[in-house]
């Protein structure tokens, strides 16, 4: 450290700063795969009353011709 004319207080400093940023990231990579989960299952849920709404048309046809 004494060759590149660096304390043991500025490396302390970086590391201090790097933890943070991993923690931040952490926090980050968290919400995001919340987020994943909830858009999936607004996605499946969207396609269950798509699918729902399909049967229900199919069957007012199908009694339509009765």
């Amino acid at each position: 450290m004494k060759e590149n004319n660096v304390s043991i207080e500025e490396v302390n400093a970086h590391l201090k700063e790097v933890d943070e940023l991993v923690a931040a990231q952490r926090e980050v990579d968290a919400a995001l795969g919340k987020l994943f989960v909830v858009l999936l299952l607004g996605i499946q849920e969207f396609i269950i009353k798509l699918i729902h709404l399909k049967l229900v048309l199919l069957a007012y046809k199908v009694l339509s011709n009765y």
